[in-house]
């Protein structure tokens, strides 16, 4: 499962590192939400999307997304486009 996640996660900053952002869109639920920095959220697939064009234009279009420790290998469980935390997390 872990290397699942891992695979997926790796394809969906390819799409962010190539402006591929209707591709983007298919690792999105319809009402995702996407936290741009704290107290900035945009929710829903076109919302994102839009966000995601803005923020590669701020960045001259050189976004390289890179990933820390992954909720996964903190012991978050994703469901339907939701991240929920373990317990005292």
């Amino acid at each position: 499962m872990n290397d699942l996640i891992n695979k997926l996660i790796n394809a969906a900053d390819i799409a962010i590192k190539e402006e591929r952002f209707d591709d983007l869109m298919e690792f999105y639920t319809d009402d995702a939400v996407l936290i741009v920095k704290p107290g900035l959220e945009v929710q829903g697939k076109e919302a994102i999307k839009k966000a995601f064009v803005k923020i590669a234009a701020y960045f001259k279009n050189s976004l390289i997304p890179t990933q820390g420790k992954n909720a996964y290998d903190r012991g978050w469980r994703y469901s339907a486009g939701y991240v929920s935390s373990p317990a005292g997390v």
